[in-house]
């Protein structure tokens, strides 16, 4: 965009200032929803190709702790009956299970489209500081 020169604009009508602003404010609120698509369109591929590495780790990590785990009642059960070790193996499975749950809940995304956010904030902020003087 190649910059303009500036306008005398206290030469112009209320009415033809107030058509620049309304003009210029679609523009800019155009140019925010666009922004807004392409930050969601890079948000989405990236999430994306992480669902797919982690749920194919997911899948792998399962057979795996699931073997694990039987291997573990089985030794387990010849120091107690087999039904008590199944139970002690599946007990720590779930106390395991929930820690892990409450973790990925807190690292979830909170507040997403943070620069969109900022941007429309810091134009709400400039528009209304300009329309207060």
């Amino acid at each position: 965009m190649v910059p303009r020169a500036p306008e005398n604009l206290s030469a112009l009508p209320l009415r033809d200032l107030l058509a620049r602003i309304e003009d210029r404010a679609g523009r800019l609120a155009r140019r925010e929803v666009e922004l807004a698509r392409v930050e969601l369109r890079q948000n989405a591929v990236a999430e994306l190709g992480s669902a797919k590495a982690l749920g194919a780790a997911g899948l792998l990590g399962w057979s795996a702790a699931t073997l694990l785990l039987a291997a573990g009642a089985m030794a387990l059960a010849l120091a107690v009956s087999a039904w008590a070790a199944c139970l002690i193996v599946s007990g720590a499975t779930v106390l395991a299970a929930s820690l892990l749950a409450a973790i990925g809940w807190r690292r979830r995304a909170r507040r997403p489209l943070v620069e969109t956010r900022g941007a429309l904030a810091e134009q709400v902020r400039w528009l209304r500081q300009r329309l207060s003087r």
